[in-house]
């Protein structure tokens, strides 16, 4: 789930921990669509992309398990 940060700590702490300048502030823009829905809604994409409907992961991947991916 979501935890909404303070930009400027989370872009801090990335600094803090060996990240450039630049690369945080990469990073700290790449949440703005996480921040603000943009990302919420569901496209078409997977079905124009592969000609399907999207699956669901959990189906994906007991699917591969069965198969014996894993195995």
């Amino acid at each position: 789930s979501y935890i909404p940060a303070e930009e400027a700590a989370f872009r801090e702490g990335l600094v803090a921990q060996g990240m450039s300048e630049v690369e945080a502030a990469l990073w700290t823009a790449a949440l703005d669509p996480i921040r603000t829905s943009r990302e919420a809604p569901v496209k078409d994409g997977v079905e124009r992309a592969l000609g399907r409907p999207p699956r669901d992961l959990a189906e994906v991947v007991r699917e591969a398990a069965e198969k014996g991916a894993w195995g």
